[in-house]
């Protein structure tokens, strides 16, 4: 036998054996996602008022849920709800992603489909607005 058919063979032979090796892989693979996604409870979206009813607080100490966009926070203040919506839609979102749902400017610049340093600059801009609304609302009440 010729040592380069040899040579062949062998190679053919280890490309095989790689080939198996990554299929019993992937397939336990699968198998093991399967299995897990069986045992997964998926989270249900909840109101935050009914929460408080299930824990039956105080009236004093339940706060009023605000539904801003697709989310419910839970705000102290009826006023920093109402300066969160007078922001645009863009702002609002950066604002509720960043400080209500903890996302970096890196995670809302791939969500939005933005460059990092423009979530930066909007969310300031952003709280720039939020600052000048309450700073007028606090004038307007004194």
């Amino acid at each position: 036998m010729d040592t380069m058919e040899f040579q062949n063979r062998i190679e053919h032979q280890f490309d095989g054996y790689c080939r198996k090796v990554l299929k019993n892989a992937l397939r336990t693979l699968l198998a093991e996602r399967r299995r897990r996604a069986s045992r997964e409870i998926p989270l249900k979206p909840t109101d935050i008022n009914q929460l408080y009813a299930d824990f039956d607080a105080p009236e004093m100490i339940r706060k009023p849920a605000h539904q801003l966009d697709q989310w419910t926070c839970a705000l102290v203040d009826d006023l920093i709800a109402e300066a969160i919506r007078s922001l645009d839609d863009e702002q609002r979102t950066i604002i509720l992603l960043y400080y209500f749902l903890g996302r970096s400017d890196y995670q809302i610049a791939d969500e939005l489909a933005m460059v990092r340093r423009t979530v930066s600059r909007r969310r300031i801009k952003a709280l720039s607005t939020l600052k000048e609304y309450l700073s007028k609302e606090e004038r307007d009440e004194q």
